[in-house]
């Protein structure tokens, strides 16, 4: 799900580049070394969040159900416009999120600014919260009190991929495209015995047509390298349907080519993502 703050509703960007423009939550300026949690169980620190992975044996899990936060204290000030989340537990868990963030980099006690209003995730599926473009020397995401204590596996924090040309049709929503392994049985006599499911993914497909020849290599050719070993999230029309997004991975290698003599490109995206 995609949840997009206040303040970016009020006044979105240019209509070229509208909110219902695809968007590549693939850059992450979370590391290892930057990101720090107000409390960690045993076994589960804060560092997981970094390598991409959404094994529940991989996660970030808090110690307490108390509010709390997650911070990213970056090394130099970066233009940032959103925060990924996948492989949590805020819905079922009944945390509220939030994200904030300063640019006082040399500031003892800075001043954090509310850029994610407080939301309740209705489910555990990937979350994507995007705020106003700007620069940013430190992120946080508060968990409010709730039931359980939050966990995560993987968190993001960057600027987005935002692609010029919308998806319109051939298109199928990354939550829709179910692929499931089942085993089913049957009797001797061929009668149904029920069925018992042992996997579980999403898969989609996309193309992207007449991109300038000069924004692909700019800003698309880093994101088809980096995606070759590193996930990412993924939103076909933000504003639209903010819950048909999810975090994904290359099947195939973005290779693009030639459309048309004047050197616009086209480029195909083939993704599985994690079916919760």
């Amino acid at each position: 799900m995609i949840v997009l703050s206040r303040a970016l509703v009020l006044s979105p960007p240019a209509a070229a580049f509208g909110l219902n423009n695809p968007i590549l939550g693939w850059q992450n300026r979370l590391t290892t070394g930057n990101v720090a949690a107000d409390s960690e169980a045993t076994g589960y620190p804060v560092t997981n969040v970094a390598n991409g992975s959404t094994s529940p044996l991989q996660q970030w899990r808090s110690g307490t159900t108390a509010a709390q936060y997650v911070t990213v204290a970056l090394d130099e000030v970066y233009t940032l416009d959103y925060v990924g989340l996948a492989g949590h537990n805020l819905g079922t868990a009944g945390v509220a999120v939030a994200v904030e963030g300063h640019n006082e980099p040399e500031a003892e006690t800075p001043t954090w600014v509310e850029l994610v209003e407080e939301f309740l995730p209705a489910d555990d599926t990937p979350l994507i919260l995007r705020f106003t473009a700007a620069s940013y020397a430190a992120i946080r995401v508060k968990f409010s009190a709730g039931d359980a204590a939050p966990r995560a596996a993987v968190i993001h924090v960057g600027k987005l991929l935002v692609m010029p040309r919308r998806v319109y049709v051939g298109h199928t929503p990354l939550p829709m495209g179910r692929q499931t392994t089942v085993v089913t049985g049957m009797s001797e006599q061929g009668n149904y015995l029920g069925r018992i499911v042992t996997g579980s993914q999403r898969a989609s497909d996309v193309n992207f047509l007449h991109l300038d020849p000069a924004w692909y290599r700019t800003y698309f050719e880093p994101f088809a390298r980096q995606a070759i070993e590193t996930p990412f999230f993924w939103a076909w029309r933000p504003e639209a349907y903010p819950l048909e997004s999810g975090y994904a991975w290359l099947t195939n290698d973005a290779v693009p080519s030639n459309q048309l003599g004047n050197g616009m490109m086209q480029v195909s995206l083939s993704m599985s993502g994690i079916a919760v």
